[in-house]
Formats: structure tokens, sequence, C-alpha cells
């Protein structure tokens, strides 16, 4: 019989919280590992994924979960908290629906916990402070909340703490001033609503190397002396409040690779002691009140491979010292005041991908070699002076985003621009450009092409041999006469924005073959991720929503595809016995229609109702600034989008609803765990949503429930915490704001107890697109603004329909969930005795 070494207590103790947890095949990490499926009594606990013993005593003092793909609840009294050897745990990135128990304050053993990314809403109990023997703590956590006065104490009692990661977690706390620990290392309070007055305690610790406060934009004051350090690696103070100039004392943290003020107050002149940091690698000053030159001594950060300066008030000359940054892969110098030629030692950046100097007075040609560099990606010009390009020059074969437009270039159409075989957009409007009948030029990926406000007399005949495009504009030239037959004849399947406007153009329209080409504005889908995401597994659809959808054009073929819902049954979720059945079929005195449409099925048919590369993937939005009429949407790969509007449909935790100033949706204090099941015969009765609520309670359900919850596979199984946006928000806050709005859960995150979350989205859709066409229904007059302004009235009378609207949504769903899970008797007594309100399941017809 072989011997165990693991402690039979301890052993048994695993096994009963392996028990009392579920494995989900919702992955949260790129190497989940389902790591408790290893557990089992015939091998030694110490064998097993995730554990570790001393091998002298038996005693499990580690336990690493991370990415494990749990889910589910832990109790307080968990047979997780009875591991009092316990030095090392972590639960991080699965998908608990429990608040963190307050016994974790019994593991005072503890010298490493980690729970990032698993407990979302959850009020972080203040038992945690008795882990006074801590060295690294990571909490990292949307929407938590911790008490400030825990806080404080943390930081107080935690005397050998080394790695504090707060990230998301609502502190609402002044930077503290008395840290015990003078072994701080790595130190995260990003997004933590720090407020008050930046002080000098952190930068006194001796060993910090990383110290990130970004995301914090009511911290103040102004940057405190900074003492030297050789060990300080990052500092993040990004989207904060902090103003003031920048003190000469930042060049004596000398180790310093990462540098982030991205979004402060800052002012003043930038110190030439920036040279002195000569070991940073990524320097973001961007967005600030920077004003005067680029200090010169910014030669010396060789090490430099990502320099951000654009949005201050930068002026004079770009200094021509860039040819020691041979690191340097983005540099963005835009949206300044600078002057000057066209700096000539950037052409020997051979790493360079990413260059922008847009926004500038910038003068002259622009030098041919810097379309030679090897693996420029991405050149943005536009809005300077600049007259042209010096000479011809050669192939570029990573040239994918040219931007000159609003320039001064005149003559034709640049001849050498054809040697840019991998170009995919190529902007050339407002410059004196023509273009010569006679000119061959062939793109072969190229997908965008602007040439509005220019010189142009006759359509490009080159693009013949354009067999990509999808946007075409050449609006505001001296185009006359009739369309030719040769353009009307143009097969482009791709093709979906076509501007021909303000020409001369006379004659009858002539029948276009472009298959995908639709009439409005131009736009733009960003998507997060990097391939269209269906999140769940099936949504019920009641008549609002089909009526959408018939509006759009797709009702008839998701109905195809759906499962019409003829009514519902509901049953007491204490005895288990039926109250009330409801049947959709036969009343005569409502229509209703209510389906059930698998998300996968309702997104990729909206998705394939959009032109060609309409939706952009893997853009995730980190911030949005205004410039005039103007939207920039500053993506996270560094990229930025110009719009006229922006409609955020970005969900609960919505970046467009924050920049709105609209307050954070709320947890609702309860949770839902949805189940799928597919029967191949007639059957009565759809699976019940929550799951676990029903498996809590098994032995009162019938055995139709019973027998749904066992035919629900693990994998069917997905979690979500029940969060709305206070109604008064929608009623008194910004929906909208200078061409900007929301739409959907961006707009109404509501509990689902009316089942109205998505069938509002659809309405949101159908309302915001009838209002839009209306307003732009109107002629467009010689006024640059026009447009905008038709936008902003169409956007107006949109938020003004679907503010009460949405209001009353919010309400009616939070009150009916209210109902349903009050323990309240007369409440009680009402919900099962007269209104029906219960868990209930739906009943319905065949696939």
């Amino acid at each position: 019989m072989m011997h165990h070494v693991c402690s039979p207590t301890e052993a048994f103790a695993l096994l009963h919280f392996k028990q009392s947890i579920l494995v989900s095949s919702l992955r949260s990490c790129w190497d989940d590992i389902p790591k408790t499926k290893s557990w089992n009594e015939s091998r030694d606990c110490c064998s097993w994924d995730g554990v570790t013993c001393d091998m002298l005593t038996g005693h499990v003092i580690g336990l690493d979960l991370s990415c494990s793909l749990l889910l589910g609840t832990i109790h307080p009294n968990s047979s997780l908290f009875q591991l009092h050897h316990l030095r090392t745990l972590s639960l991080a990135q699965n998908a608990f629906i429990s608040s963190i128990p307050h016994n974790i304050g019994r593991l005072t053993n503890l010298r490493h916990l980690n729970l990032s990314g698993s407990f979302s809403y959850s009020k972080i109990p203040t038992d945690i402070s008795y882990l006074s023997n801590l060295v690294s703590l990571e909490l990292d956590c949307d929407e938590c909340e911790l008490d400030e006065r825990t806080f404080e104490t943390m930081l107080q009692n935690f005397t050998n703490l080394e790695v504090v990661s707060l990230y998301g977690v609502n502190i609402s706390s002044s930077i503290p001033v008395n840290i015990s620990s003078s072994s701080l290392r790595y130190v995260d309070l990003g997004h933590t609503n720090l407020r008050g007055v930046i002080t000098e305690s952190f930068f006194l610790q001796p060993e910090l190397k990383n110290l990130k406060l970004g995301g914090n934009d009511l911290l103040k004051g102004v940057l405190p002396k900074i003492h030297p350090s050789n060990t300080l690696l990052e500092l993040d103070i990004s989207y904060t409040g902090i103003s003031g100039e920048l003190p000469d004392s930042i060049g004596t943290l000398s180790s310093l690779n990462r540098l982030n003020m991205y979004g402060c107050q800052l002012s003043g002149r930038v110190p030439d002691s920036i040279g002195n940091l000569t070991q940073i690698r990524f320097l973001d000053f961007s967005n600030n009140h920077f004003t005067g030159h680029i200090p010169s001594t910014i030669s010396k950060l060789k090490q430099l491979t990502y320099l951000d300066i654009s949005s201050n008030s930068f002026s004079g000359e770009i200094p021509d010292n860039f040819s020691n940054l041979q690191e340097l892969h983005s540099l963005y110098l835009c949206n300044n005041s600078f002057i000057g030629l066209f700096p000539s030692t950037i052409v020997s950046l051979t790493h360079l991908q990413y260059l922008d100097l847009s926004n500038n007075s910038l003068n002259g040609t622009i030098p041919s070699s810097v379309f030679s560099l090897p693996l420029l990606f991405s050149l943005s010009l536009q809005h300077n002076q600049f007259s042209g390009v010096a000479d011809e020059f050669k192939t570029c074969p990573t040239l994918a985003y040219l931007d000159l437009s609003h320039n001064q270039f005149s003559g034709t159409f640049p001849q050498s621009l054809a040697s840019l075989t991998n170009l995919s957009t190529l902007e050339l409007s407002s410059n004196n450009i023509t273009v010569d009948e006679g000119i061959q030029i062939t793109f072969p990926s190229l997908v965008v092409l602007q040439l509005s406000s220019c010189e142009l007399k006759d359509f490009p005949h080159f693009l013949t041999n354009v067999k990509k495009l999808q946007v075409l504009d050449i609006s505001n030239n001296k185009i006359r006469g009739q369309i030719p037959k040769w353009f009307s004849g143009m097969r482009w399947d791709s093709l979906w924005y076509l501007n021909l406007s303000h020409n001369s153009l006379t004659g009858h329209l002539q029948q276009f073959h472009f298959h995908n080409l639709r009439l409005g504005l131009r736009s733009i889908v960003l998507e997060s991720a990097d391939s269209l995401r269906a999140t769940g597994f099936a949504l019920a659809l009641w008549t609002n929503a089909w009526r959408a959808l018939d509006a759009l054009g797709i009702g008839d073929s998701l109905r195809q595809r759906s499962l019409s819902i003829t009514g519902f049954k509901s049953f007491s979720a204490d005895s288990g016995a039926p109250i009330k059945e409801i049947s959709f079929v036969g009343n005569n005195s409502v229509e209703y229609e209510s389906r059930c449409v698998r998300r996968k099925d309702l997104l990729e048919t909206l998705a394939n109702e959009l032109p060609q590369g309409a939706i952009r993937y893997s853009s995730k939005v980190d911030s949005i600034e205004e410039s005039g009429p103007l939207k920039l949407v500053h993506l996270a790969d560094g990229s930025t989008i110009r719009t006229k509007a922006l409609i955020g449909c970005d969900g609960v935790n919505s970046v467009v609803a924050n920049w709105l100033g609209l307050q954070k949706p709320v947890y609702s204090r309860r949770s839902a765990i949805r189940g799928f099941v597919e029967y191949p015969e007639n059957h009565e009765q759809d699976p019940m949503k929550l799951k676990q609520f029903v498996l809590n309670k098994a032995s009162n359900v019938s055995k139709e429930l019973s027998t749904v919850i066992d035919r629900t596979t693990l994998d069917c199984i997905s979690i979500a915490q029940l969060k709305l946006r206070l109604p008064w928000n929608v009623l008194l806050g910004n929906i909208l704001k200078n061409n900007v709005c929301v739409v959907g859960d961006a707009l109404h995150p509501m509990t689902p107890d009316l089942g109205q979350g998505g069938c509002s989205a659809l309405e949101d859709s159908v309302v915001i697109a009838k209002c839009l066409g209306e307003a732009l229904i109107k002629p467009i007059t010689e006024q640059e603004d026009d447009e905008t302004m038709n936008i902003r009235k169409g956007l107006e009378k949109y938020a003004k329909e679907r503010r009460w609207r949405s209001f009353t949504f919010i309400s009616a769903a939070y009150l009916s969930g209210f109902i349903q899970e009050s323990d309240n008797k007369i409440i009680s007594f009402l919900k099962t005795t007269i209104f029906g309100w219960s868990h209930y399941i739906s009943y319905t017809k065949n696939w």
C-alpha cells in the first residue's frame, strides 16, 4: 500500500472543496487547465495539480488554482479555510459568483494571496487586514469595493508587503501617508478612485520598482520632488488630475524604462533632465499642456521604442536629432504647433512602424526616403503645409496606411505611389492635385481611397485597376458631364461607400453594379475581440424585438432558426408546486410573439447585413477626445480613428458612457446562472435559467425540472452578475453629448426580469437609424459642418425618444426582480397567489 505524505484531514478538505465548485468550459486564460480534475483519493494530494506540500510535515502549504475554469460560490464555511498551514493561495482568473468570504482572514500564515479576476462586484472583507504576514496581495477586481479604513490598516499592518495590486478596486481613499513596509517593490492602484492630493509617500520607498496610479481622475496636486532612485522601473500617472510642471528631478530615476503621463494636466516645459533616463523604452507625454520645444537631450534615449508627445502645445521646429533612437518603432508628434521642415533624421529609424506628424504646420517637401523605411506600416502627415514628395521613391512593401490629406500638394497624382503595393488606405483629400487620364496605377490591396476637395476634372481612369475598393470619395471636385459607362459598369463587389457629391454631374443616373453599396453614413463597427463574440447561448425575444428585426429586414430569416415560445409555467421556489400557467396561443386580446434565438445566429445574421470590412476586429477603445467637430477615438493598439459621430454599443462597462459622465452601473446583489439544453423530441418545458439555484433546492422541484437540470451539461452554463444603471441616471444624465451617444447595455443595463435587455437594444438600433435617416435626408449645403449638424439633430431626437423608455424598462425590471426575490411574507403571498411570480420555465415548439 502506497504511503501518502499529505495530511488526510487536509486531503479531505481539498476534496470537499472540489465537490463544492463546478468546472466550466468558459475560458479566462489562454492556458486554462481544470486542475481539480486530477484530484482523487487514489493519489497523494501532494501530487495533485496546483497543490504544494511541506514534504516533512505533509501539510498543504501552497494552492495554485489560477486559470482552473472554476465557477460557483465559495461559502464562508468552505473547507478551503481549514487549510491553516497555507502560505500561498492563488484563485486568480476563475469565475466565482460570491463575494470574497470573510473567513479568508483565518489563513493567517498566508504569505502570497492572489484573487485577481475571480470575484467581480464584491465587497472585500475587513478580515483581510488580519493577514499581516502577507508579502504579496493581488486583488485586481472589476467594481469591487474596499473600505478606506481597511485599506489604510492593510498598509500599516502588512510590514513585509512587497507586492500590492488592487487594479479596479473602488477604494475612494486618499493616498496613504503611513506605509509600514519598506520592502514595497510593486504597487498597482490604477482605477481605484484614489482622490485627494498626491503625496511623496510611495516615492520614498527604497525598493520600489513599479508604481501605477493611472485612471484616478480625482487624484490632484503636483508631482512632488522625486528623490533619486536606481530601482524604479515604471511610473504610470496617466488619466489623473495631476498638474503643474514636470520637476527637474524626474531625471534622477536612472533605471526607469516606462513613463506614462497620458491625459494629465501637466504644463510648462519638459526639463532637459529627461535625457538622463537612458534606460527608458516607453515614454508618453500626450494629451497634456506642455509648451516650448522638445528638449534636444531626448536624443540620448537610445533604448526608446515608443514616444508619444501628441496633443500638447509644443512649438518651434522639431529637433533633427532622432538618429540615435534606432530602437524606436512608434513616434507620435501630432496635434501640436510645430513648424519647419520634415525632420530628416527620422528616415534613419529602420525599426519605425508608426509615424504621425499630423495637425501641425510643417512645410516643404516630404523626403522620399521615408517611404523606404523597411518596417513602416502607418504614415500620417495630414493637416500640414507640405507641398509634395521631394523625389520619386521606390517600393515600400509594408506601408498599409498613408494620409497626406489637407496639405498643399499640387500638380498631377504622384505616379510613384504606384510602388506602394501593400497600401490599403490612401487619403489625399484637400490637395490641389489632378489625375492624368493616361496614368496607369495598380493598387492590389487598396480598400479606402479619399480624393475629395481636389482639382479632379474627370473620373480617375486608374480605378479600373483597383479591384478591392470598399470606400471611394471623389466629392467636391470639378468633374463635369455624365458618369462614364466604364465607371458605372465596374464590378466592385466590396464597395459600400461612394461619394460623388458636389461635382457638376449631368444626365441620367446609371445603374451601378456595386452589390454592397449602402446609402447613408460611412460607419465602422469597432469590436475589441479578434472575432465575432457570442457570449451566452440563447435569448428570448419578445414582440417589440421581432418588430425591430422586421424593420431591419432579417426577421423572417431568424424566425426560421428560432424556437417559438407558446407560454410559460411558474413554480413555487419553496414547494416546487405549479402556481400559474399562461399560454400565448389562442389569446385574442393581445398578440404576442416570443421566440428563443441562439445568440450566435442573431449576431451572425446582423453581421452579414453589414458591408464587407465594416467590422474592425481587435479594436479596443482606450480613450476618446474632441478635436473641433470631430471625435478622436484612440484604440489600444495605438491607432486613432476620427469620426463625426460616435455611438457607444460597448456594453455594461462602456468606455463611451464613462466619457459622457454617466455613473457606472451598480450591482443588484443578485447573480444569474443560465443553462441550455436541447431535446430531440417534443416537450413541454424548456430549461430553467437559474440552474444553481434549483440545484440547491433540488428536493423541492418537480421531476420534470430535475430532468432538465440533469440534462444540462457544464459546458452549457454561463454566469452573469446582474447589474443595472440607476434609472434616474438615465433620466437626468448625459446620454448624448456633442454627437456622442450610447445604445443597448451601454445606455440601459437592466436586470433580466422582464426579458427586455436584448429587445430594447434592438429597439434602440431601429430608432437611432430612423432618426439619423430622417435628419440626413435634408439637403446638404456648402457649409462644411452641415452634415455634422444634421447628425446632431438626429441623435438629439433619438435621445429624447429613448430616455423615458429606458427609464421605464430599468425600473420595471428591478421592481419585478425585487418582488420575485423578496422574503417578505406579504410580498411572497402576493407573488405566489395573485401575480404568479416565482421561478418559471417556458414551454416551446420544436426546433
